[in-house]
């Protein structure tokens, strides 16, 4: 409910209508929440419309591959591939690819298992 409820006022402040309308479908009360299915579109709306704030996003995402939780390590993981999987990386200039594998590969000897698991798969899909 809280996510919901943040991701609704803060949305408005991208100034990107069609992302709201996107937005407003996965985030409605009367539906199921599918974070997977909001990343995806997200990430795709972003690739399509916005490439600097695409950019932006994913610095910060990998930014939390270095926290303390694991479950944001894995997260931050996932949309990493997420974000590179909906997008042109010929487009994507400032990709370091040289860069996100070493860190996906940090991750894959990390102490968490799950968070192994998800840094193998991205490495295995890129």
């Amino acid at each position: 409910m809280e996510c919901r409820a943040t991701f609704h006022l803060c949305a408005p402040f991208l100034e990107l209508k069609r992302l709201q309308t996107i937005l407003n479908e996965h985030l409605s009360w009367r539906t199921e929440l599918n974070p997977e299915e909001l990343q995806m579109d997200i990430c795709r709306h972003l690739a399509k419309e916005k490439a600097e704030l695409l950019e932006n996003f994913y610095k910060t995402t990998i930014t939390y591959f270095c926290s303390s939780w694991e479950e944001i390590r894995a997260v931050a993981a996932k949309l990493a591939g997420i974000i590179l999987e909906h997008t042109d990386t010929k487009n994507m200039k400032w990709l370091d690819m040289e860069h996100l594998l070493t860190s996906l590969q940090v991750l894959q000897n990390d102490p968490s298992p799950i968070v192994q698991l998800v840094a193998t798969q991205v490495l295995r899909d890129i």
